[in-house]
Order: C-alpha cells, then sequence, then structure tokens
C-alpha cells in the first residue's frame, strides 16, 4: 500500500518497531481519512513488550498519520521438555 508522497508503509514505515528487537507486526490497516491524512491501527508481537506509545514513536512523523492505534502482546516463550 502507498500512501502519497514517496511512502511505501507497508513494506517499509510501518516495520520500524521490527528494527527495535524481536518484535513482529502480525497486523496492519491504513486507510484515507482526508487528503494527505491517514488513520492506522498496527498489531504486533514482542519478547520485551514496551508501551503502546513507545512504538507510535517510533513511527516516521512525515507518514500523514493523523490517528495510530498500536496492540502490543508479548510473544509466547517456546516450550522445552
Amino acid at each position: 500500500m502507498t500512501l502519497g508522497h514517496s511512502h511505501n508503509f507497508g513494506q517499509d514505515k510501518a516495520r520500524a518497531g521490527e528494527q527495535h528487537g524481536a518484535n513482529r507486526v502480525y497486523d496492519l490497516h491504513v486507510w484515507a481519512i482526508g487528503p494527505g491524512y491517514y488513520a492506522a491501527e498496527i498489531a504486533l508481537e514482542t519478547a520485551s513488550p514496551k508501551s503502546p506509545e513507545f512504538y507510535r514513536g517510533l513511527l516516521p512523523d512525515d507518514l500523514g498519520l493523523a490517528h495510530v492505534t498500536v496492540e502490543v502482546s508479548e510473544m509466547d516463550q517456546p516450550e522445552y521438555n
């Protein structure tokens, strides 16, 4: 999905959280709410959860995101016998 300018949100910018430790974005929805303004829902899982505000802060400011919801889940740890 491409959002205005030269941003490819789905392949590049939305994965910003994955660059900070063991994180995985598993659900992403982005939609236009006005000319040049977007809303996003991002669901991620991580081995060391931080607040949604932390992950929201990793997104570049120049994406035109007016509203972002971030859901953070802890990764399941593998069971060893």
